[in-house]
């Protein structure tokens, strides 16, 4: 992982914005994978998923934000100018509140620890459970 942050910072530093793009989006991506495969069923390191799921959701509003700029155009028209998205507020939080706690509630009564994992019908366990 190291090698690949040190690539993409010296590739930034050289304005080589493909390879940048390369060594510190794939190349970060390959090691993780290689990190969650030699894990095993132990797991991440809680800080390293966070982080992880910190970028995914990074990258999901880039998504949207694209999707969301570019208006569908008929043939022979031209497209309209999209509007720049300048601003984008995201929130953190240590913990999870309302409907979301209930659910987490339920589901680490529903996790097995000898199995680790869920019963096949957690989705129906889920839906006729009363909240807490």
């Amino acid at each position: 992982m190291n090698l690949a942050i040190h690539g993409s910072h010296a590739a930034y530093d050289n304005m080589m914005f493909k390879e940048a793009l390369k060594t510190g989006y794939y190349n970060l991506q390959n090691a993780r994978d290689a990190y969650r495969a030699a894990c095993g069923p132990h797991g991440m390191h809680k800080d390293l998923g966070a982080a992880m799921y910190m970028q995914e959701r990074i990258e999901a509003l880039r998504r949207d934000i694209d999707k969301h700029g570019k208006a569908k155009v008929k043939k022979g028209q031209q497209a309209p100018p999209a509007a720049k998205v300048v601003h984008a507020d995201l929130f953190v939080s240590d913990r999870f509140t309302g409907w979301r706690e209930r659910v987490f509630i339920n589901l680490s009564q529903l996790y097995s620890q000898q199995t680790r994992g869920f019963p096949a019908d957690v989705s129906q366990q889920m839906m006729g459970r009363e909240s807490p």
